[in-house]
């Protein structure tokens, strides 16, 4: 028994060894890229929390999520609170890839992540429904807001960035309201881990739905009605000549 219980010991230490190892290496990667780093150490509490939890993480995404949190904090302490770090230590691969996948449809405002979406965007039942499934998960474990009550200020003009690109924006119509989902604390620090893959279809709708509800229903419908006979006028044009 005595020596059945050495070697359970044993392997249970190779085996955070390796996993504590491997999320150092992806540590590594992220920091090459960076020029500067700040002075301040990380606080000694918290790495004690990080490698007590990161030493028995073996999943390959999920080490790579932890190696990006290390880089962070290492590159500004202070950036991951000990509660994230509490967080994520709960999340499972596939509750991670699907908050990853609602980063691919979030907009910063003033440095904020929202999750802005409307029925319009959703061609099928079957996107909308699973969406509404994924939001409900991400509810569940902390990371998303469970309303959507935020309404932005009429009286400024907000920059609205998705990906490389910015819209200015001011709502004139005082009847038109955007609402958005915020992200928790918590998930507005793991957003930042998160690599957004630009979806070129929702940064599309986001620009239209934006222009539609900066003008307000009438005048958009009135522009819209305009292009549209701009374009006729165009191709009858182009047929006679």
């Amino acid at each position: 028994m005595r020596e059945r219980t050495t070697s359970r010991l044993i392997h249970n230490e190779m085996r955070r060894q390796r996993n504590i190892e491997q999320t150092i290496r992806h540590t590594a990667e992220e920091l090459s890229q960076e020029e500067k780093v700040s002075a301040e150490p990380v606080d000694e509490d918290w790495t004690t929390r990080f490698f007590n939890i990161a030493e028995d993480v073996s999943n390959e995404q999920m080490q790579q999520l932890w190696g990006r949190i290390l880089a962070g904090e290492i590159k500004k302490p202070k950036t991951y609170s000990l509660r994230t770090l509490e967080a994520l230590r709960n999340i499972s691969p596939e509750e991670a890839e699907v908050f990853c996948n609602i980063g691919n449809y979030t907009i910063i405002i003033e440095n904020t992540p929202f999750l802005l979406y409307s029925l319009s965007y959703f061609d099928k039942k079957e996107e909308l429904n699973q969406f509404y499934t994924n939001l409900v998960e991400m509810i569940n474990i902390g990371l998303l807001s469970a309303v959507d009550d935020i309404i932005l200020n009429k009286e400024k003009t907000h920059d609205i960035i998705y990906g490389n690109s910015k819209l200015p924006f001011k709502q004139y119509d005082p009847k038109m309201n955007i609402k958005l989902r915020t992200f928790t604390p918590i998930g507005r620090e793991l957003f930042q881990l998160i690599p957004q893959k630009i979806q070129n279809d929702y940064a599309d709708w986001v620009r239209t739905y934006l222009s539609q509800k900066q003008l307000g229903e009438n005048d958009w419908q009135l522009l819209t009605e305009n292009r549209n006979a701009e374009k006729k006028t165009d191709m009858l044009r182009m047929g006679s000549e």
